[in-house]
């Protein structure tokens, strides 16, 4: 498998999705090369409502496979770089990072709790988290972060910025 990265930042920021309380956007990535192979990549971020008030942030790469119709979400870092280069890996973080803003900017979900999906990953491996955990904050959000839980590191983040109407 031979990942080609396709990420333009010239030409958009992909497809954005409203449901209710939930908002996304889907960005397309990349694709295999390999001509027996009809898979391609996208970026999933994600804003789901949760039962008890608030959003819960969600980012994915979800895999189509053309030949099944089916997906399959990379959850992982550890299972993304078995197929994406670092210097991908790092484009795709920063397109994580300008469509969060954007999100952020559009939207103005007033609480917002993230948790890594790794349990026990090292600091490294976490690191895109802590740069989104800056982000909320360069946005006008309170960051608070728990202990780690079963391994797991927890976010929330409360906008204390007023929205000007």
């Amino acid at each position: 498998m031979a990942f080609v990265c396709t990420l333009d930042r010239e030409n958009g920021m992909g497809t954005f999705f409203t449901r209710g309380e939930a908002f996304a956007v889907l960005i397309a990535i990349g694709y295999d090369d390999d001509p027996d192979i009809d898979k391609s990549y996208n970026l999933l971020i994600a804003f789901d409502p949760m039962p008890t008030g608030g959003h819960d942030f969600t980012f994915t790469i979800v895999e189509h496979d053309g030949e099944t119709d089916t997906e399959y979400a990379y959850w992982s870092a550890r299972d993304v770089g078995l197929f994406v280069g670092r210097d991908d890996r790092a484009l795709i973080g920063g397109t994580l990072l300008g469509a969060l803003r954007h999100m952020l900017d559009s939207y103005k979900p007033s609480f917002v709790h993230m948790c890594t999906h790794d349990a026990d990953a090292p600091e490294k491996a976490d690191e895109k988290f802590f740069h989104i955990a800056d982000l909320f904050e360069s946005c006008g959000y309170v960051v608070r972060v728990a202990d780690p839980y079963h391994g797991r590191r927890i976010w929330w983040m409360e906008r204390t910025v007023p929205d000007a109407d």
